[in-house]
């Protein structure tokens, strides 16, 4: 999971999203990425600027962590198929 939030957002403070990340730490194993983008206000990601990609880059770097932190881990067992990767929601 990655969460982002803006320095300067004043819709949602930017220690409101601290305090959730150091919160969500301690009480959960599940991988997370906090990213503080300066500048940003609220909604920055929203459309594309160059703070936008921050975030962009920031997920893509969670996605490649976990995914192969969990091939490896599959692989070491057998292997691995893409469907045991991949959580789908056949609902949308």
């Amino acid at each position: 999971m990655t969460i982002s939030s803006g320095d300067l957002d004043n819709m949602s403070p930017v220690q409101s999203a601290r305090d959730f990340v150091h919160e969500f730490q301690k009480k959960s194993d599940v991988s997370l990425n906090y990213l503080e983008v300066p500048g940003g206000h609220h909604c920055f990601q929203v459309f594309s600027s160059p703070r936008s990609w921050y975030t962009v880059i920031a997920s893509a770097e969670w996605l490649t962590f976990n995914f192969d932190r969990k091939t490896k881990e599959s692989s070491a067992r057998k292997k691995v198929q893409i469907h045991e990767l991949v959580e789908w929601d056949w609902s949308l």
